[in-house]
């Protein structure tokens, strides 16, 4: 799995640590099933409110997004439970395009 993070991430402290847990955890999901997976992360401030964005994508292009609060960080179970579902997404969204694709060779 490659990983990113912007320099804003990585010079948010506590924050970048509990970042860096959570693509742990991405790290030993996606080790199960088909890869290679990057992941990116960002940070956007908007009225001074942190907003982390990861940003999923595998080899065939497909790719999901997530944002999190630093509360949903805080909150490790809750944190998984994003994670898986935005791993669920990307999944989804390449399964479509395969199917797609063997829709397409059929016709």
């Amino acid at each position: 799995m490659m990983v990113t993070y912007n320099e804003s991430v990585q010079q948010s402290g506590e924050w970048f640590a509990r970042i860096k847990h959570a693509t742990d955890i991405l790290e030993q999901v996606t080790a199960l099933g088909e890869g290679p997976f990057k992941v990116n992360w960002t940070l956007e401030v908007t009225n001074n409110r942190q907003v982390y964005i990861l940003s999923l994508s595998d080899w065939d292009g497909s790719s999901a997004i997530a944002t999190f609060s630093p509360d949903e960080l805080r909150m490790r179970n809750h944190m998984r439970v994003r994670l898986y579902q935005a791993l669920g997404d990307l999944l989804q969204k390449r399964n479509r395009k395969q199917l797609q694709e063997l829709q397409n060779t059929g016709d």
